[in-house]
């Protein structure tokens, strides 16, 4: 998983308010769970989540 902030202000600064988020292929995560807590100087956690049952090649 790759949390990063790409763009750039013309003062080749990162924008604050935008993040870029890229996730593994879907045989390794099937969703992320993102928290934001506004009170903190980095508001935004991420967790990705992995549901045995629904990796790709698995016969329910």
């Amino acid at each position: 998983m790759k949390i990063d902030q790409p763009l750039l202000s013309s003062k080749n600064k990162p924008l604050e308010n935008v993040y870029r988020l890229e996730v593994m292929g879907a045989d390794q995560v099937q969703a992320v769970e993102v928290q934001v807590n506004s009170q903190e100087s980095s508001p935004f956690s991420f967790r990705p989540l992995l549901i045995p049952l629904n990796v790709l090649g698995i016969e329910k």
